[in-house]
């Protein structure tokens, strides 16, 4: 699968995205939630416990073979998708909370794949530093230089701010119909294998574990559940590249990137509907 142009206009969305949403926001805005000792650990719990268990159990059930497992626990173990952000504010959610819930579960993969995997997986080696680059440069740092400008220059940021909210609306648009032409083959050739069942049990129960373990109001259970159900797909493809040569492991990679668009965008829209009844 010739992927370049998608990865292009996937680099653009993040860039532009977590860009536009530090020119935004202020830091004392993303980090307030997380006073709450309760929240973080609630955050942790269900993205890095409970979806791994419920991993295992649909491993079992749908009798996936190696290949199939390993790529499901690598999404389970790899959180602070970058399209956090976007999903909140189709939702109605505070962007603040959900950019410092991208944040800490970002930097928490940093540090809990590279121990957990190889305690799960046989024969796999993770450099955390090879997960660490990536995600700092293409996530944190666009997101600092946003802050920096508003900071400074909040005049500027006010301009600039619609520039970059069209670019990553756009890009994530030609992104989506470039993937799906692109991945045609790959989605047929896993056709018949349980991964498509049990990455629809996966995205839907991951969404639940955030809902029901967030016990905040409707508008920021919103936010830790569409934070549990968007996996980090840049970090497990990374984490799949430089660790296995079994290209069966980028398939179920990529299925769980276009069931998680075409679950999450809808159930986004369904918590802003639910938001407008309370």
């Amino acid at each position: 699968m010739n992927n370049s142009m998608v990865n292009l206009f996937m680099l653009a969305f993040v860039l532009s995205s977590l860009f536009g949403t530090g020119l935004s926001l202020t830091l004392g805005e993303i980090i307030a939630p997380f006073k709450k000792t309760k929240l973080v650990f609630l955050a942790l719990l269900g993205n890095f416990l409970l979806i791994p268990l419920l991993t295992y159990a649909l491993a079992i059930f749908f009798k996936l073979d190696e290949s199939l497992f390993n790529g499901l626990m690598l999404l389970a173990c790899c959180a602070g998708a970058p399209f956090l952000p976007a999903l909140a504010n189709i939702a109605g959610g505070s962007i603040a909370f959900s950019v410092g819930l991208m944040v800490l579960l970002m930097l928490t993969t940093v540090f809990y794949a590279p121990i957990v995997l190889p305690l799960i997986i046989p024969n796999v080696a993770i450099n955390p530093l090879s997960i660490a680059s990536p995600l700092i440069f293409y996530m944190l740092l666009p997101l600092i230089v946003g802050l920096i400008i508003k900071a400074i220059k909040p005049d500027l940021a006010g301009l600039i701010r619609p520039f970059a909210k069209k670019i990553s609306l756009l890009s994530i648009i030609i992104m989506a119909v470039l993937f799906l032409f692109a991945a045609t083959p790959v989605f047929i050739e896993a056709y018949g294998t349980g991964v498509y069942n049990a990455m629809l049990i996966f995205v839907a129960g991951s969404l639940l574990i955030g809902y029901l373990f967030s016990g905040l109001k409707t508008a920021d259970k919103s936010v830790m559940a569409l934070g549990a159900g968007q996996r980090n797909i840049m970090a497990a493809l990374l984490i799949a590249v430089t660790n296995f040569s079994d290209h069966k492991i980028l398939v179920v990679i990529l299925i769980g990137s276009l069931v998680g668009f075409v679950v999450l965008f809808p159930a986004a829209a369904i918590f802003k509907k639910l938001q407008q009844h309370v």
